[in-house]
């Protein structure tokens, strides 16, 4: 009988323990998505301050300028679910080549307004994919709720820049 309860015991703990275990490589998981955001954030608060730098449209600048305040309210946001802040989880390797890429193509090519355009549309849509894959993911209610609204805003905000495009691109049809 000693010896059953003994089993009984173990087994207790070894299910204990492999249900900590999952619990903690879900955790793990989770946190790593959200610092993959705050990446991502970053990138998008990188890439349209240098887009902003390159172009004189107001109607653009206001939105680079609208892109900036909402980034940085998100990554606020989120942070209470990251083990680093926005500044500690840096940029991304693609959002520093999409930067470096930006400042060459501005340096040796002609880098119209609609290249600039291509390139914010590009960095928005990178974006959106980044949010979706997270949202794909076992998320706390909470917090599925905040990214599934960011996601929400950010494509709002997508659709403003398209219709910005259409809007530049119907005007310079004009001349």
């Amino acid at each position: 009988m000693g010896t059953i309860l003994k089993q009984r015991e173990f087994l207790k703990v070894l299910l204990r323990t492999l249900y900590i275990n999952k619990k903690m490589k879900e955790t793990i998981e989770l946190v790593s998505a959200i610092n993959h955001l705050l990446k991502i954030l970053n990138d998008r608060l990188a890439i349209f301050e240098e887009i902003n730098k390159l172009t004189n449209y107001k109607a653009f600048k206001d939105y680079a300028y609208q892109v900036s305040i909402q980034s940085k309210a998100f990554q606020k946001d989120l942070e209470k679910y990251s083990d680093e802040t926005a500044d500690e989880a840096g940029t991304s390797f693609l959002g520093n080549s999409k930067k470096l890429w930006l400042k060459l193509k501005e340096n040796f090519t002609d880098f119209s307004l609609d290249s600039i355009l291509e390139e914010a549309i590009k960095a928005e849509k990178s974006t959106l994919k980044a949010y979706d894959d997270v949202l794909n993911l076992p998320l706390p209610a909470d917090l599925k709720k905040i990214i599934s609204e960011q996601s929400l805003q950010i494509e709002k905000k997508y659709n403003l820049l398209i219709l910005l495009d259409k809007d530049y691109s119907s005007d310079t049809d004009l001349f």
